[in-house]
């Protein structure tokens, strides 16, 4: 997929669990893709009362500012912070 420059934000993330993800913010289409290993998730943004939210095939991505709380299938929770001050921050 082909995207014109400035319309995807790319971010790395470092985890409390040592755990480095990547997410790429696709605003507009609504959509986020995080990389965790070597497994890609698309997500798709839903309302969110403050920040970013992001759902899709069992995984909730929940940002603010340079946090970043993930959820997995309800049994993992990963607290990240961005981890590189050139990466832009989520809204």
């Amino acid at each position: 997929m082909q995207v014109a420059p400035g319309l995807v934000n790319q971010v790395g993330y470092l985890c409390d669990t040592g755990e480095r993800l990547t997410v790429s913010y696709f605003s507009h289409r609504g959509a986020a893709a995080l990389i965790r290993g070597e497994t890609a998730y698309e997500l798709q943004q839903v309302p969110a009362a403050s920040g970013v939210s992001y759902v899709g095939r069992g995984v909730i991505l929940h940002g603010k500012g340079v946090e970043l709380l993930v959820d997995t299938n309800g049994s993992q929770q990963l607290a990240c912070r961005a981890s590189d001050s050139s990466f832009p921050r989520t809204p």
